[in-house]
């Protein structure tokens, strides 16, 4: 008998502003296959590379449940061969504890979904799989088990940007009434001293016209003949109130 691994990967987007995505850990149909389930445990992120290239990097370890005390990193390269993407070329490298570990390369082409279910179905009688590792074809849900499917709650930790708060976020404003209230009496206070300047400077000058209206207007009524001294109270009562009503 053989053993085959389907592996399933799933992304969201994220907060930065460089075009990465979040990838979940990766899911398989059996729990025999280190390579899937053992380093790609964690969420991973997937960054593009030009306009047809897009590279993962991911870690997996130490486990505190476990006596596995290794850390791995892996990196998986994707690249589209042709303008359609119907080819592509797959690039993963892991490294354990730093030290080389695993090469995985290939050539991927898309197939219509009818050939895919008759590529498994073929695969699965030539090679013998077993029929309790075996993935229905075509898949009964969109994950291998009710089970394995990520819950709502992993989405949004793994901070999937519907359902989680941004980490860039502006604090929060708090400030106190009274220092909100100080702030608006000051300011009232300012606004009525600058008003009472204004009217005051408006009232000097206003003054000041008046002044030099009055003397210009007896200068052109008083009799060039007539001295100050001829003047007499009584006169320049009379020659102000016409001034007066002039203006």
């Amino acid at each position: 008998p053989s053993v085959m691994s389907v592996n399933q990967a799933r992304m969201h987007t994220s907060y930065e502003r460089d075009g990465s995505a979040i990838v979940q850990p990766y899911i398989t149909n059996t729990q025999n296959d280190s390579f899937a389930t053992g380093s790609f445990e964690n969420d991973a992120v997937a960054y593009p590379v030009g306009n047809t290239s897009v590279m993962e990097i991911g870690y997996s370890g130490p486990e505190s449940d476990s006596n596995n005390t290794s850390l791995t990193y892996w990196t998986k390269t994707t690249t589209c061969l042709d303008d359609s993407c119907d080819e592509l070329s797959v690039f993963i490298q892991i490294l354990e504890d730093s030290e080389y570990y695993l090469t995985v390369s290939g050539i991927q082409t898309r197939i219509t979904e009818a050939e895919f279910i008759s590529g498994m179905n073929q695969a699965y009688e030539d090679y013998n799989v077993l029929e309790t590792i075996q993935v229905p074809i075509p898949m009964e849900s969109d994950c291998f088990s009710n089970d394995e499917c990520p819950s709502d709650e992993s989405w949004c930790e793994s901070g999937d940007p519907s359902c989680s708060s941004s980490p860039y976020q502006e604090p929060d404003g708090k400030v106190r009434p009274a220092v909100i209230a100080g702030f608006t009496v000051a300011g009232f206070v300012v606004l009525v001293a600058v008003l009472y300047i204004i009217h005051a400077y408006l009232i000097k000058k206003r003054d000041q016209r008046n002044r030099i209206k009055f003397a210009t207007r007896v200068a052109q009524t008083m009799s060039i003949r007539k001295s100050a001294r001829s003047l007499t109270p009584g006169m320049l009562e009379k020659e102000f109130n016409k001034i007066d009503k002039e203006h």
